[in-house]
């Protein structure tokens, strides 16, 4: 009844000093691979569209960590993930600026 052997397999970078927008949502895909969707921590909001970070992304990697990958960009604040039972694809939910919240089938690419 404890957690024994805890490693590390992910590390969103950069690592930045933020409070705000730190939604992050963990959800296996059909494959056994972990799909985690990051915040862009708000004062990271103009890096979500860069993808040679972490910033606002969702990734995906292999349950061992490897095979890191951008999974697809440009989100905000993810609060809700979740896999479509009928068709497999990723469903996420985020936060929007007053009141523009938002549910997203989250597509490669």
């Amino acid at each position: 009844n404890r957690l024994v052997d805890v490693q590390v397999i992910f590390r969103q970078q950069p690592k930045m000093a933020s409070r705000l927008h730190c939604g992050s949502r963990i959800v296996f895909d059909r494959e056994g691979r972990l799909l985690i969707g990051l915040g862009d921590r708000f004062t990271g909001k103009d890096e979500a569209q860069n993808p040679a970070n972490h910033i606002g992304k969702v990734v995906r990697l292999e349950r061992d960590g490897s095979k890191l990958e951008v999974f697809s960009l440009g989100h905000r604040n993810i609060q809700g993930a979740a896999l479509n039972p009928r068709t497999g694809e990723l469903w996420a939910s985020e936060h929007g600026p007053q009141g523009g919240d938002e549910v997203n089938v989250v597509r490669q690419g």
